[in-house]
């Protein structure tokens, strides 16, 4: 590849155009029905918005709003620690819905993951973590 194409195209990207991509949000059902929210960095939003529409007409879905059908989720994988004196998943789940959990999965002996609203995370987090009988292992919005 020629060096001045190369020059060119890093020069193109580190110009004031390229440096000020947006945040948008599109959505949409895609084939069968399946909802899609798909996020993008888009440096021409006119152009992004066309791509997006295309693929979606050539794969048989269309672009309409279906941000109702989704909620934004938390989601907390916590183990039992050592000095607990009760690791049992029964245990566990009582005290996460006594928290707000909407629904807790076992993960094996002494761990379960707890899923929640998202604006709930870090009240349950901080709960969670004030115990000592539990330590939180990961933590992320979903």
């Amino acid at each position: 590849m020629p060096r001045e194409n190369i020059e060119r195209a890093i020069s193109r990207a580190t110009s004031k155009e390229y440096t000020n991509a947006d945040h948008v949000v599109y959505e949409g059902l895609g084939p069968h029905g399946v909802a899609l929210i798909i996020e993008c960095l888009a440096y021409n939003k006119n152009r992004t918005v066309e791509a997006l529409r295309n693929r979606f007409n050539r794969m048989g879905g269309v672009m309409t709003p279906v941000a109702y059908m989704f909620g934004k989720m938390g989601r907390i994988c916590f183990a039992v620690t050592e000095s607990s004196p009760d690791g049992s998943f029964d245990a566990m789940f009582e005290h996460a819905i006594d928290l707000g959990a909407e629904d807790v999965v076992d993960l094996g002996p002494g761990r379960a993951e707890l899923i929640c609203q998202f604006s709930d995370l870090g009240p349950i987090a901080k709960a969670l973590s004030k115990q000592h009988a539990y330590s939180i292992e990961s933590m992320e919005g979903v």
